[in-house]
């Protein structure tokens, strides 16, 4: 349906519908009264601004999107990620695409601070949706295999130095709670 450049709203209404209730009863009952979740799981402006926060965290080593560009950047990924359905492209390079909002979507409503560690599932489309595109290149372009080599060795190097970053600001912040605490080192 979707994946064919055209929708059946008759064939989605049924399932809207189950979306519809579902979400329902999650928010208004279920997750209403439990204990672990509280009040701390419910709809509102948050939810928007969450999924800009985690969507830039997914390629930019930043503790937090300054307010200035979150709308700029909401804009940016919903086009981006619109011209990407829009385009005819094979079912598993859509369904890839689609895991990244279905997996992130749950926890964008939590109020609490974002955390990175929500974006392990996010992160899996993401590298399924361009591991399938880097394949394609490749079988696709045998004349273009060295260029399309230094470019994936480029990729996984700029990862790299990002992960580095991100723990390196990891261990400093362990090391000042450390001191921070009574008895802590000094």
């Amino acid at each position: 349906m979707w994946a064919h450049g055209r929708i059946a709203w008759r064939r989605i209404a049924p399932f809207a519908l189950l979306l519809v209730a579902y979400l329902a009863f999650v928010f208004l009952f279920w997750r209403a009264g439990s204990a672990v979740v509280g009040g701390d799981f419910r709809f509102g402006p948050h939810v928007a601004s969450n999924l800009v926060e985690f969507l830039a965290r997914m390629f930019v080593p930043v503790a937090r999107v300054p307010d200035a560009l979150r709308l700029p950047l909401g804009i940016a990924f919903a086009l981006i990620f619109l011209w990407l359905l829009a385009r005819p492209l094979p079912r598993p390079w859509k369904f890839a695409l689609l895991w990244i909002p279905v997996t992130v979507l749950p926890v964008a409503f939590l109020d609490l601070r974002t955390s990175t560690r929500y974006l392990y599932q996010p992160s899996m489309g993401l590298a399924a949706l361009l591991g399938m595109a880097w394949a394609r290149a490749w079988a696709a372009a045998p004349s273009r295999r060295r260029a399309l080599t230094y470019g994936l060795a480029v990729v996984l190097a700029v990862q790299v130095i990002v992960m580095q970053v991100v723990l390196a600001r990891r261990g400093g912040l362990a090391r000042r709670e450390a001191q921070s605490k009574p008895g802590g080192i000094s």
